[in-house]
C-alpha cells in the first residue's frame, strides 16, 4: 500500500491520485495475501495476528474499491495544500510509528529513509501546482478508511489483552498505532476529491508501519 501510494503520487496540491486507487483495487491478492485455508490450526500467537491482518486487509481493500474515481472541476476558489509545517507533521507521525518497539540502535536509517521519502513526495506535489479538471481519488474514501481501521482496532481487543513482551504483541502494538492514526485521518468535506494531504500522510503511516513490521 505504502509503495502504490508512492509510485503514484498526487498529481496536485489539491487530489489524490485517482491511479493510485485503481492500482489498490486491481492487486487485490498481493494486498491481502494468500488466505490460509485453517486459520485455526495456527499457534495461538500466529492466529491472532493472522486473523487481526486479514481483518485489517479486507476493510481496507473494501475502503478502495467501494468508492471509484470521481470526474470534478474544481471552483475557482479552490486553495491547495499547504506544505509549510505539514510535512514536518507527517515525519513526525512516521518517526512516533518507528520508534515503537525496533531497538534504537537501528531506527535512525529507518527515519532518514521514510523522512526523504516524504520530502520527495512532497516537493514533486508542490511543484505540480493546483489541479483544476480530471478523475481523481474520491473523497469519501477518507471516511472509509477511519470505519475500517476503527472495526480493526476492535479485531485486536478482541485477539490481545496482555503486554507480554513476544513478537504478536510486538505486532499488536505496531498495528494498534497504524490504526489509530489512520482514524484520525482529516475526513472534512472535500470538494470531489480526496486530498493530496491525504496521501501523503496515509503514506508517511503506511510506510512507517512497514518498516517497523520488518523489524519484528
Amino acid at each position: 500500500m505504502a509503495g502504490l501510494a508512492k509510485v503514484n503520487p498526487p498529481p496536485g496540491t489539491n487530489a489524490a491520485n485517482g491511479l493510485f486507487r485503481d492500482m489498490v483495487v486491481s492487486n487485490k491478492y498481493k494486498i491481502l495475501g494468500n488466505p490460509i485455508a485453517n486459520p485455526n490450526s495456527l499457534s495461538g500467537d500466529a492466529q491472532r495476528v493472522y486473523k487481526s491482518f486479514i481483518a485489517f486487509s479486507n476493510n481496507h481493500w473494501e475502503a478502495f474499491d467501494a468508492n471509484k474515481n470521481v470526474p470534478c472541476k474544481q471552483p475557482a476558489t479552490i486553495v491547495g495544500w499547504a506544505l509549510k509545517g505539514n510535512v514536518d507533521a507527517a515525519i513526525k507521525v512516521s518517526t512516533d510509528i518507528i520508534t515503537l518497539v525496533a531497538a534504537p540502535e537501528i531506527t535512525a536509517p529507518m527515519i532518514a529513509s521514510s523522512g526523504n521519502d516524504i520530502r520527495k513526495l512532497c516537493n514533486g506535489i508542490n511543484n505540480n501546482g493546483l489541479k483544476k479538471t480530471g478523475i481523481n481519488m474520491n473523497g469519501h474514501i477518507a471516511r472509509a478508511i477511519k470505519e475500517a481501521a476503527n472495526k480493526s482496532q476492535i479485531i485486536l481487543n478482541s485477539n490481545f489483552d496482555n503486554n507480554e513482551n513476544t513478537k504478536a504483541n510486538k505486532i499488536d502494538k505496531v498495528l494498534r498505532k497504524c490504526f489509530t492514526e489512520l482514524s484520525m485521518l482529516k475526513t472534512d468535506p472535500m470538494v470531489c476529491w480526496l486530498t493530496a494531504e491525504w496521501q501523503v500522510n496515509y503514506f508517511a503511516i503506511m510506510n512507517a508501519t512497514a518498516l517497523e513490521l520488518s523489524k519484528i
